[in-house]
């Protein structure tokens, strides 16, 4: 007898522990919305006084509610389905599930709401808009130049930048930079313009992206120009709608201003030398002056190449005096081309300008495959003439050849005496009339002359 109630006793305990057992994963189901499994184990635990029966019950009104919660939630009756998780709660506020759903459909609701809600961004640094539905929030992590908007569900992504480019590169180059960035096969819409372009398509990993980038030019704090290209870019799942959505509006309503606030330009005091001298302008070079610092070691070039600027530019409009002066002041940055100038700028004036004896010579030393040596002798003929060197003027015709009287105007060596007959016939006419004060004049002129190289 003694044996079989210890028997009883510990079938007794075996059956208490495994009931409570079966109570806490009743408990669980019903805290993780598994309300038919929670069922399952009321029906188990419940007696001839249906002491679990208001638990059964409350499971069969969850499982309703969470039905028709997924049916309303499907049709994307968002605030409906809040309300059949909110009634979950009134019966069971442990439910982890329901909870969990009930903010998914909350925030689901604000985006459906916030779809036709548009909102403007504007970027004060760089002078552009960007419009975007309300459901879009700016992250905290951006930056002026690196801009980056997420909805809710981190499953649409907006990238805004802000780039300084190469003044070297031209708005083609700039623009096919863009495109190549990405992988060209993956490109499936493309347009490009002069300052703009467009390009869609697919990333790797399988997402679509649309990209509209535009070129336009800001002022540095050097007061120079900076080309900037300002770029929107749309990145969204496969099949999210929204995507294709917020590319139309930004395609109508992405707006870049042309002017705007000055750019900082972060670049060393040789970065900016490099660029200037690819500009190669004398505003480039004056400004390079203006804000480079008292130590740089390119201020002398600087203003060298200044100066070659304004050379040029007085060698276009003819002025060569002032050009050959300033071609000399920056001799050792000349160019080819720049010396062929100067050589012009010599030219001119020992033949038009300051004809002697002396500049006559110099410059058939220093350029002596000029084009125009013939009229540079010719000139020779003449000055002879002009300072009463008579004799000196014949044998210079005599033991050369190939002396023009001018550019177009060919003189004979029998031309060039009858010239020379005739200067000197002039000559005896003034001194014979009492004005021989020429002399003086031309023997000054003679011992004048500048170096022209």
């Amino acid at each position: 007898m003694r044996k079989l109630l210890v028997v009883l006793c510990i079938l007794f305990s075996s059956l208490s522990a495994y009931a409570q057992s079966m109570y806490s994963d009743a408990i669980a189901a019903m805290n993780k919305g598994e309300y038919s499994d929670a069922k399952i184990y009321w029906l188990a635990l419940n007696d001839s006084r249906d002491s679990y029966g208001q638990r059964i019950k409350t499971c069969d009104l969850c499982i309703d509610f969470q039905n028709r919660a997924q049916r309303y939630f499907n049709a994307k009756q968002y605030v409906k389905a809040i309300e059949m998780y909110e009634e979950i709660l009134k019966l069971n506020p442990y439910d982890s599930t329901a909870k969990t759903r009930k903010q998914r459909c909350q925030r689901l609701n604000d985006e459906h709401k916030a779809e036709n809600l548009v909102k403007t961004y504007t970027n004060s640094s760089f002078a552009y808009t960007f419009k975007h539905p309300a459901y879009l929030v700016k992250q905290s992590s951006s930056t002026d130049e690196k801009v980056v908007f997420l909805s809710t569900d981190n499953k649409l992504r907006v990238n805004l930048t802000s780039a300084q480019k190469s003044l070297i590169k031209t708005n083609t180059q700039i623009l096919n930079d863009v495109i190549t960035s990405y992988d060209p096969s993956n490109i499936t819409y493309k347009v490009i313009k002069k300052d703009w372009v467009v390009i869609s398509g697919y990333l790797a990993d399988g997402r679509v992206f649309y990209n509209k980038s535009i070129i336009t030019t800001r002022t540095s704090q050097y007061d120079e120009p900076v080309t900037m290209l300002i770029s929107v870019e749309v990145i969204s799942n496969k099949n999210d709608s929204r995507g294709g959505k917020l590319a139309e509006l930004v395609s109508q309503d992405f707006s870049v201003n042309q002017t705007g606030p000055v750019v900082q330009v972060k670049e060393t005091d040789k970065d900016r030398w490099i660029r200037t001298k690819s500009v190669d302008s004398k505003e480039a070079y004056s400004k390079y002056i203006t804000y480079a610092p008292l130590t740089s070691p390119y201020l002398t070039e600087a203003r060298m190449r200044r100066t070659l600027c304004f050379a040029r530019e007085s060698f276009q409009n003819k002025e060569y005096l002032s050009a050959k002066s300033q071609f000399e002041m920056a001799h050792d940055y000349m160019t080819t081309s720049d010396y062929a100038k100067y050589e012009e700028c010599c030219y001119q004036y020992c033949v038009y300008y300051d004809r002697t004896l002396y500049n006559l010579k110099e410059f058939m030393k220093a350029f002596p495959s000029h084009q125009q040596m013939r009229v540079v002798r010719g000139s020779m003929v003449k000055e002879y003439c002009e300072i009463r060197m008579f004799k000196e003027a014949k044998k210079y015709v005599k033991t050369h050849s190939n002396i023009w009287y001018g550019e177009s105007i060919y003189y004979s060596e029998k031309q060039w005496l009858k010239y020379i007959k005739s200067e000197k016939q002039k000559a005896k006419r003034k001194y014979s009339a009492g004005t021989p004060s020429g002399v003086n004049n031309t023997s000054q002129k003679y011992s004048a002359g500048m170096n022209l190289y």
